[in-house]
């Protein structure tokens, strides 16, 4: 039989001798317990770390707890934008430079009209214009205003530095709405606003409440000559050489072309009758083939560009074509200019 206590004497000597290798396994492996201590604690200031940088960086969270309407469109959420100035005081890093804008540099070193006096207050103007609506933007340069020309009954948008009869739009304001221009004739500040001009002699008077304004040096680009571009020669008149190296680097360039000037559509009672331009920067494509400010691109080798369909349509053709003929309507003229291409 069985003693139980040389059974209990055998347990007591089987766990002594259990718990000894335990704690000599214990300590010869003490080192990876401290590496799995090591890395928790790593991971929890590297998630700490994160926080803070994420709270410091991220936009105010939106805690407006109005749902949508049920069945209301529901558009997705905008990714949180980094501030960059915030980020650079956080981590000791300037920020980076904003990016140069080549039609605030162009114009800014365009000519000015010493003959107009800017410090002057803006006189109401006699030229035939009604000003319709305004929209006034944070950077003026993209600001726009709709005017009717009431001697020839049609409505275009203008910007800042765009010619509207002969004057050149100088600013654009919402309180009070109007647009400031310079008359190009009297050479002062005029504006122009709902109240249709009478068109009679220039003789203005100051009105109540106007203010001086500074020099804008937007208007600039309307004073600034056609600078000459390599690979296009002008023959005289509206004929033009053009190479085909330049032909292919403007059509292979469009976002730089895209740049150079603003084309909106043109319409005429109501229909769509080419595309208008404005605010061509001296020195690009446009300026060395001869286009103006306000011209209006009606056909192109004889066909109607009053779609951006035709449009690319005759961009297409234009790759190998010898000679294009561009149709284009000034002021109420119709000129045609030739390019050959070589």
């Amino acid at each position: 039989m069985v003693q139980p206590a040389k059974v209990a004497r055998g347990l007591l000597i089987c766990g002594a001798e259990t718990g000894g290798r335990m704690e000599l396994l214990f300590r010869r492996h003490f080192w990876a317990v401290w590496l799995v201590f090591l890395a928790l604690s790593s991971t929890l200031v590297a998630r700490t770390a994160n926080s803070f940088v994420a709270s410091a960086l991220s936009p105010a969270p939106d805690l407006g707890l109005a749902g949508p309407p049920r069945g209301a469109w529901v558009p997705p959420p905008v990714p949180a934008q980094v501030d960059e100035t915030k980020f650079g005081h956080l981590f000791g890093i300037d920020p980076p430079p904003p990016p140069a804008d080549p039609l605030a540099a162009a114009a800014q070193n365009a000519p000015k009209d010493t003959r107009v006096c800017y410090t002057c207050a803006p006189v109401k103007s006699n030229l035939r214009l009604q000003l319709l609506a305004t929209m006034v933007a944070n950077e003026e340069k993209w600001s726009m205003a709709l005017i009717t020309d009431l001697d020839k009954q049609s409505t275009s948008y203008y910007f800042i530095g765009d010619p509207v009869k002969n004057a050149v739009v100088y600013d654009i304001q919402r309180e009070p709405q109007r647009v400031v221009i310079v008359n190009n004739d009297t050479h002062r500040l005029e504006y122009i606003d709902s109240v249709p001009g009478s068109g009679a002699a220039n003789v203005g008077i100051a009105s109540l409440g106007t203010s001086p304004l500074p020099y804008n040096p937007m208007v600039g680009n309307a004073y600034a000559s056609n600078a000459p571009l390599s690979g296009v020669t002008h023959l005289g008149g509206t004929s033009y050489d053009i190479t085909r190296g330049r032909l292919n680097a403007t059509l292979g360039n469009l976002n730089q072309v895209a740049t150079q000037a603003r084309i909106v559509p043109s319409f005429q009672n109501g229909v769509a009758n080419g595309f208008k331009l404005f605010s061509i920067q001296p020195g690009s494509i446009y300026s060395a083939i001869g286009i103006e400010n306000g011209d209006v691109i009606t056909r192109i080798n004889g066909y109607d560009i009053n779609s951006p369909d035709k449009a690319l349509e005759i961009y297409q053709r234009l790759k190998d074509a010898q000679n294009v003929d561009l149709q284009v309507d000034r002021h109420g003229e119709t000129l045609t200019y030739h390019y050959s291409i070589r």
